[in-house]
């Protein structure tokens, strides 16, 4: 069998700003020869919003990646920190915005 050249889309990042999503170039489209693997990290957590209310927050990511083990591993290290250091920071904005929200809703009761 021939090896194929196979050309990831993967060299683009999405961020939102000001409610805005804006696509940028981060780099020329990795290239592998021969099959590619691909190395997925997804990790959520549940936060308590208290008054019976909970929220859920979720990051995935996929790293389209070589199936060289050395190459997977990289892309698992990779993909598990962007999704980790994402999520800590979705979590903490929404600690703050709940502690906000009581205070406000304490102001109403006093």
């Amino acid at each position: 069998m021939a090896k194929q050249k196979v050309v990831s889309k993967h060299a683009v990042e999405t961020k939102m700003k000001d409610g805005k999503m804006t696509q940028q170039k981060v780099g020329p489209p990795l290239k592998f020869e021969g099959p590619t693997a691909e190395v997925r990290v997804d990790l959520g957590a549940t936060l308590n919003m208290g008054n019976y209310e909970a929220l859920r927050l979720g990051v995935s990511l996929s790293v389209p990646c070589s199936p060289d083990p050395k190459h997977i591993e990289t892309a698992f290290k990779y993909a598990a920190k962007f999704t980790e250091d994402k999520l800590d920071k979705m979590i903490q904005a929404n600690k703050r915005e709940s502690i906000s929200r009581k205070d406000t809703s304490d102001d109403v009761l006093d």
